[in-house]
């Protein structure tokens, strides 16, 4: 099972034995939206492609001490790759795989996620980046709405996850609204409300939160402190 830990969970588990691996999301060879649904997945053990990734985190458990700590970065890599590419098939949904999803507009799309909170993120910035003329970039994106609000729908699902994890406190909001790259409190509040239907006050009044007890040194409690 695949838990991104910038959103909150909440499981409940009997007796079992486990064995956890944390990878960065930069790692992870998944476009930009399958990123956004890997929370909660499943890779069933009786699958070839569960089966694969199950044998291969054994295989690093069994091998971790007596590996050079040199060797940790290429296998942290390699590892990634081989469980993005298990990963794939069951994040993969039809009615979301356009034909027009091109190598040129992936980089494109991680380069923005990349710089989602500089404020000067634009159609300018990205052909500047990427060679490209306006109506260029223009023609990559129109079939999913334009550039310009991709990245502002880039923006406030980030703003979202943060406000998920965010603890509550006096400016939050604002705070979070520069992060990523909105201009003002208000531009951020309409945006926010218009895309999901709540102000973004109200979003973080009505997050979830793990419901754990355990104050000790626990994987429950340290994944508790994660926000």
């Amino acid at each position: 099972m695949i838990f991104d830990l910038s959103r909150p969970v909440r499981s409940h588990a009997s007796d079992m034995r486990a064995v956890n691996l944390v990878l960065p999301r930069s790692l992870l060879a998944l476009d930009v939206g399958s990123l956004d649904r890997v929370h909660g997945t499943v890779l069933f053990g009786a699958s070839p492609l569960g089966s694969l990734a199950g044998d291969h985190l054994r295989s690093l458990l069994k091998a971790a001490p007596t590996l050079e700590a040199t060797a940790a970065p290429d296998i942290a890599k390699a590892s990634a790759q081989l469980l993005s590419a298990c990963l794939s098939p069951a994040l993969m949904r039809e009615s979301e795989a356009p034909a027009t999803l091109t190598a040129s507009m992936v980089m494109i799309c991680r380069f923005i996620d990349r710089r989602i909170g500089d404020p000067a993120l634009d159609t300018r910035m990205l052909c500047s980046a990427f060679g490209l003329s306006r109506s260029a970039l223009y023609r990559l994106f129109a079939p999913i709405g334009g550039v310009s609000d991709y990245i502002r729908q880039r923006r406030l699902a980030r703003a979202r996850l943060a406000l998920n994890a965010s603890t509550r406190g006096r400016g939050g909001i604002g705070k979070i609204a520069r992060q990523f790259g909105f201009s003002s409190d208000d531009a951020f509040s309409r945006a926010f409300k218009a895309q999901f239907g709540i102000a973004p006050r109200d979003a973080a009044h009505l997050r979830l939160s793990p419901s754990l007890d355990a104050d000790d040194g626990s994987l429950a409690n340290w994944l508790r402190h994660l926000g």
